[in-house]
């Protein structure tokens, strides 16, 4: 735990680099104050979250969290010293702090209280110190710390917790030398080993399934579709008739498993490694050749799924029930806290025959605009012998090139906030019909295709009501990254105005641009701040498209030799 961090309520960036890798931090700023702050750093294997105590304080700051089990409640507390600026007093002080206590005793959980209470408790005889160890006295808790805690030689850290709960076993004060002018507490924590978490599953076992039956029975289920001209009824039959046909040769079957923590040396290596050997293993232990499996697929469900595919186009419309979405949040880092939201990627699981139907859509789309020169040349996400790799080398190798020369380097990262989330249909598939002449049936595909989409959220195998998608597209689709760097193409072609350098991947674009270091440096600062686009009515992060640049435009390097 770390107190007087100085964090804000925005500074996910520190956060993350002072974090280590398998931990969270759970980060408590001060609300409207660079100063203080609480932050508690954990094994993310631990689960921490907070909990409330459902007081609010004036003379001190505090923080509580506990893990599943609620078998220990930890609750870190910051109390600025008393002066005259911020009007604290002892009396008060003392008075919060009791009441305080009578709350945390009534809550769940053994309390253990540590923190820069800013209270000398090496100095018992004074007033506000004994009414201070006298309300720990009355709360059965006590106060374990006795070595000096500050460098002027006074315990003004402190670690509480009760007698008899017996939490304990070892409190120790180390010398820290890094910049502050408290030492490091170091406990050793009576914590039982709570009992393994189980990840409730479902699936099916396909190693009984009898492949003659299976397909002369999915055979009579889905004779009719290839007389329909509906894809909409297609797919809904084609869906439910290969549910009905698995459920009656391998049902489905909910299992439980142990989720075991990885020991340190299960490396990635590792990770990879044991899933080839079983790779191989699972293919040495099969009776039935890949080649039977392709010839059942080719026989049984490629012209189903063709002629799908095939009215899909002719008709120009996307089927209704593909367009519903499962999320399962993932978190974007180990390290952020995981009881924010915005810490996690919304990934869509969509339908597999949707995804089947957008590949030959987005790879027509794609030779549409390869055939008529309609791709950006340095956008290097989503296309075929481009990657992030070959973004960083164009700007490296521009730089480096123009460093050479003596020249100095102004580099400005410009990140979309919430690109793929807030695409407006509208815009959208105006500017695929005025820019990159998608008309007829194929626009009235993307039209179906982005239209009237839902989604719920999984968790833990529960599920939330569907909720109706009016802006964005699927992250996990197949058609959403080419359609979204359609709808972000207007970036380039106003920067180009500016005969600024540029490179983009995605929704990331870096601005560079060179200059002589002794006499054109505002000059260029200059030119790169007029690099803003005209007023469109495109809707990325929950604004203006020129507004969400201009509020990244502060992210500038200058390199020099």
């Amino acid at each position: 735990m770390i107190t007087e961090t100085w964090l804000g309520e925005e500074d996910p960036v520190i956060i993350n680099e002072f974090t280590p890798s398998g931990y969270t931090c759970l980060s408590h700023p001060r609300p409207g104050d660079r100063h203080g702050g609480i932050a508690i750093i954990s094994k993310t294997s631990l689960k921490l979250s907070l909990s409330p105590v459902g007081v609010d304080t004036i003379n001190f700051e505090h923080v509580s969290v506990t893990d599943n089990s609620k078998a220990i409640r930890l609750i870190g507390i910051y109390r600025p010293p008393p002066s005259k600026t911020n009007g604290f007093t002892h009396l008060r002080f003392n008075e919060e702090f009791d009441d305080f206590l009578s709350v945390v005793s009534t809550l769940p959980g053994k309390p253990l209280i540590m923190g820069d209470l800013n209270v000398h408790v090496n100095k018992p005889s004074k007033p506000d110190v004994s009414r201070y160890l006298t309300s720990l006295t009355e709360h059965d808790l006590k106060q374990y710390v006795d070595k000096p805690t500050h460098i002027s030689g006074n315990i003004l850290d402190h670690v509480i917790c009760r007698p008899e709960d017996n939490l304990l076993s070892s409190c120790t004060v180390l010398p820290f030398r890094y910049g502050s002018d408290h030492h490091m507490i170091q406990c050793t924590i009576n914590r039982l080993k709570p009992p393994p978490e189980r990840r409730v599953f479902t699936s099916r076992s396909y190693k009984d399934l009898d492949l003659i039956s299976f397909t002369s029975d999915l055979g009579n289920a889905t004779q009719c579709i290839l007389s329909m001209d509906d894809p909409n009824a297609q797919a809904e039959l084609y869906n439910r008739s290969i549910r009905e046909v698995l459920d009656k040769h391998c049902p489905e079957k909910t299992r439980s498993q142990k989720l075991i923590s990885n020991p340190k040396w299960y490396t990635d290596d590792v990770r990879n490694a044991r899933r080839e050997r079983r790779a191989l293993e699972r293919t040495w232990r099969k009776t039935r050749s890949n080649e039977d499996r392709d010839k059942f697929v080719a026989q049984n469900l490629l012209p189903i799924i063709t002629s799908i595919i095939n009215n899909s186009f002719r008709v120009g419309s996307f089927p209704l029930f593909l367009r519903q979405a499962v999320i399962t949040p993932l978190i974007k880092k180990s390290t952020l806290n995981p009881d924010l939201f915005k810490n996690y990627r919304p990934v869509s699981n969509l339908p597999t025959l949707g995804k089947i139907i957008e590949y030959p859509a987005v790879s027509r789309f794609n030779n549409h605009l390869q055939d008529n020169n309609l791709t950006e040349t340095y956008q290097s996400a989503y296309k075929a012998s481009h990657s992030t790799e070959t973004a960083l080398l164009r700007v490296k190798n521009d730089m480096l090139n123009e460093l050479d020369k003596g020249k100095a380097i102004m580099l400005v990262l410009l990140d979309l906030s919430s690109a793929f989330d807030t695409i407006d249909h509208d815009i959208l598939v105006d500017r695929m019909q005025r820019e990159f002449g998608i008309t007829g049936s194929a626009k009235n595909w993307f039209n179906s295709y982005l239209r009237d989409r839902s989604n719920r959220v999984c968790v833990l195998g529960d599920y939330s009501e569907n909720h109706p998608l009016k802006y964005g597209v699927p992250q996990g689709s197949v058609a959403g990254p080419p359609i979204f760097t359609a709808y972000a193409q207007p970036v380039a072609n106003i920067i180009r105005r500016f005969q600024v350098a540029y490179h983009i991947y995605a929704d990331d674009t870096q601005l560079y641009i060179s200059f002589n270091p002794k006499s054109e440096e505002d000059t260029a600062a200059a030119r790169l701040s007029e690099v803003e686009p005209l007023p469109l009515e495109d809707r990325i992060g929950g604004s203006s498209m020129k507004e969400s640049i201009q509020d990244e435009m502060g992210y500038c390097t200058v390199y020099r030799n």
